[in-house]
């Protein structure tokens, strides 16, 4: 699914429903990409994160249902200011195409980032410019 399609589809709606069954979200961020959306809540400084967490799966599991077959339920992590990534790694290629650049992020770069102590985010992000 292209990112306006799943931007439309699926993304937006699930802010909602986040927006409308948990307790306490400040604000809500979000990125869409061709097959990937990464959804980001902030909860209110006071809020009850374990709470928070519990209605997020929750509403992640009902709100399944409404979304297109084959769709996996969501991963929720929980960040705080000590547990965020302090590495961000993009990949590009003019002759590679995305996919196999997936690959190697994912199987290669990403193994070897792991001896790092922090926590990378499961799935690297890929850029292509090849057509």
């Amino acid at each position: 699914m292209g990112a306006e399609e799943m931007e439309g589809r699926m993304t937006s709606v699930y802010e909602r429903v986040l927006t409308t069954l948990v307790n306490n979200v400040e604000h809500v961020e979000s990125m869409t990409v061709n097959g990937l959306a990464v959804v980001k809540v902030f909860l209110q400084p006071n809020a009850s994160v374990d709470a928070a967490t519990a209605q997020v799966t929750g509403a992640s599991q009902t709100i399944l249902r409404q979304m297109p077959p084959g769709t996996v339920p969501p991963l929720v992590l929980t960040y705080n200011a000590s547990s965020v990534p302090i590495l961000q790694l993009g990949l590009s290629s003019k002759t590679l195409p995305e996919q196999q650049l997936g690959d190697l992020g994912l199987n290669f770069i990403r193994t070897q980032l792991v001896t790092i102590p922090v926590r990378p985010f499961p799935i690297p992000t890929a850029v292509s410019s090849v057509r």
